[in-house]
C-alpha cells in the first residue's frame, strides 16, 4: 500500500460520537453531503472528503490513478474504525478501502 500525506485530501469533520465517513461520487465534491452530514453530526462524528482531483483535493501526483492509490490516500486522511457511506465512485472507493484495510470499517453502506 502506498502512503500519502494527509494534506493531499480536503476533509471536514463535525459532531461527536461514532465515526462516519461520507464519500461522494464521480465529478462531485464533499458539498453534496451537506444536509446528510449536518443531520448525522447530531449523533456521530462525520468526516466528508473530496476525492483526489475533486473539490479542494489535489490530484495524486507521481503515482498512478488506480483505485488502490485513491483508497490509500483516503485511508491516510480518515478516522478508524468508521462506518463508510459511498455514493457511486465513492462506493467503489469505500469497497476498495474495505478490501485493503477491513479493520478501518465498522460498516459499509
Amino acid at each position: 500500500m502506498t502512503t500519502f500525506p494527509v494534506r493531499m485530501l480536503y476533509t471536514r469533520t463535525a459532531g461527536q460520537g461514532p465515526d462516519v465517513v461520507l464519500v461522494h461520487g464521480w465529478g462531485m465534491h464533499s458539498g453534496v453531503w451537506k444536509d446528510v452530514a449536518e443531520s448525522l453530526a447530531s449523533y456521530h462524528r462525520v468526516t466528508v472528503l473530496d476525492l483526489p482531483g475533486h473539490g479542494y483535493s489535489q490530484e495524486l501526483s507521481g503515482v498512478g490513478s488506480t483505485l488502490s492509490d485513491w483508497a490509500s490516500a483516503v485511508i491516510a486522511a480518515t478516522p478508524a474504525p468508521a462506518a463508510w457511506v459511498g455514493w457511486s465512485l465513492g462506493g467503489l472507493v469505500a469497497q476498495q478501502v474495505a478490501l485493503m484495510a477491513p479493520e478501518r470499517l465498522s460498516r459499509l453502506v
